[in-house]
């Protein structure tokens, strides 16, 4: 499986964010190196998203 692009993989993480929480990677304030480095380390979208999720409180729509 190819892994996807910076682009794409941003794109998929704001749709993760949005869905669970109104919000996206600029609301919370993500720089293009940590959505990098979470794509780096390997972590799926939804996967930051529920990091998040732990690290804030925040809870779903």
């Amino acid at each position: 499986m190819t892994e996807p692009s910076f682009m794409d993989y941003r794109s998929a993480l704001d749709a993760a964010l949005k869905a669970a929480f109104d919000l996206d990677t600029y609301d919370m304030g993500l720089s293009a190196d940590e959505i990098a480095a979470h794509q780096e380390a390997g972590e799926t979208p939804d996967e930051v998203t529920r990091r998040y999720a732990r690290k804030y409180g925040l809870r779903s729509l």
